[in-house]
């Protein structure tokens, strides 16, 4: 299998310039810095978009740096849906260029998922007991313990 084409997949946040492909880690259009290794500093453009799947929302982010880190270019939109009580609980959707849609389904499928090996109620060093899906205590903000 050959290499694929160069595709551009970011661009400048301020102005949308074209920024794949700089040595540079300033806009050469407007001067805003970027870091090709960190996607909040720039727009993720993905030529031929498709839907990978809706997730809550920090799993979704999750995921996406994790396909990120993997090269595939990935972006997440916030959807505004599902209340519980009073309570509203933000999902968000991948989206991926189409030609990586299978590597990026593939990955996700066999990632071990951090929290869900956990199934147990923790405490804290505080006294608070906490529910398994938690890794940061409320009471206090200590981070769960590696077991």
């Amino acid at each position: 299998m050959g290499e694929r084409p160069t595709r551009n997949t970011m661009a400048c946040l301020d102005c949308g310039y074209s920024l794949d492909g700089l040595r540079s880690t300033n806009c050469p259009e407007c001067g805003r810095a970027f870091d090709p290794t960190a996607a909040d500093t720039f727009k993720r453009i993905l030529p031929d978009p498709v839907e990978l799947g809706k997730f809550e929302i920090a799993k979704a982010y999750t995921m996406c740096m994790m396909l990120e880190s993997q090269g595939v270019p990935a972006a997440v939109y916030k959807i505004e849906e599902g209340i519980i009580g009073q309570t509203h609980i933000p999902s968000g959707a991948i989206w991926v260029d189409r030609v990586d849609r299978q590597r990026a389904r593939d990955l996700i499928q066999t990632r071990p998922h951090a929290t869900e090996h956990q199934a147990e109620r923790w405490k804290c060093s505080c006294g608070e007991q906490l529910e398994a899906q938690f890794d940061i205590c409320w009471s206090c903000g200590t981070t769960r313990p590696a077991d």
